[in-house]
């Protein structure tokens, strides 16, 4: 992860750890834009995932939750 990106996930997380959920989804964003692709995919969808729900998007949050699941099959 960039330090950019790596700064901007951990703002995000911070955010949403204080339940500013509209605050963090735009860094989160970023971080897919700056970064797609990337190892660090997986992580940063999980957490827009839950961003998502918080804002009362339930299907935006299911499909970020299942292009988790398809980059981490386990």
């Amino acid at each position: 992860m960039t330090n950019k990106v790596a700064a901007l996930f951990e703002q995000a997380y911070d955010l949403v750890g204080k339940r500013r959920f509209a605050e963090a989804k735009p860094l989160l964003e970023e971080c897919l834009r700056l970064l797609p692709d990337s190892s660090y995919d997986a992580p940063v969808r999980q957490e827009l995932s839950r961003v998502l729900h918080a804002l009362g998007d339930p299907e935006g949050a299911l499909k970020l939750r299942m292009e988790v699941k398809r980059l981490t099959p386990d």
